[in-house]
């Protein structure tokens, strides 16, 4: 379902990318448990993101941050995992869900800035209504197709 990203390693995307500008095709929103300076890193770097404190959503539940991203049509980024649960948060409802490590840790917070830097926000192929889980080694991809729920692994090398 992802050929681009199957083709690729995250260092051969890192090489390619490293240099280059772009504007963004996937807006994203920062739920309360993304840290204010990873919106502000990737911001700086020509993401189009808006953290919950600027949409004043502090304290508020995660069906709260659900409805605010379909609404602003933007893809939700989050580190909770509850997101994964399709009853509460189905995929049709959404452009997308990204679930990302604790970003505590600098080695995985760099993969995961670059990671959405360079691959997810750009893209913008054919992957609406996915919910993506990034671990520190590898992306999952679940998405629905033809009424049935699939994941695809891809490894960072």
């Amino acid at each position: 379902m992802f050929p681009e990203l199957l083709n690729k390693s995250f260092n051969e995307v890192m090489k390619k990318h490293s240099t280059k500008e772009y504007v963004g095709k996937i807006k994203l929103y920062a739920d309360e448990n993304i840290r204010y300076g990873i919106v502000l890193v990737l911001r700086l770097q020509g993401v189009n993101i808006k953290h919950a404190s600027e949409a004043m959503l502090i304290h508020k539940d995660d069906q709260c941050h659900f409805q605010y991203a379909k609404k602003t049509n933007r893809w939700l980024l989050t580190t909770d995992r509850g997101f994964l649960d399709n009853t509460k948060f189905p995929f049709e409802q959404i452009k997308g869900i990204v679930i990302v490590p604790d970003t505590g840790q600098n080695n995985i917070a760099g993969k995961v800035l670059a990671w959405l830097k360079y691959e997810l926000v750009p893209s913008g192929k054919g992957i609406d209504h996915c919910k993506i889980e990034l671990k520190s080694d590898r992306a999952i991809f679940h998405f629905r197709e033809q009424g049935k729920i699939y994941s695809q692994k891809i490894e960072f090398t």
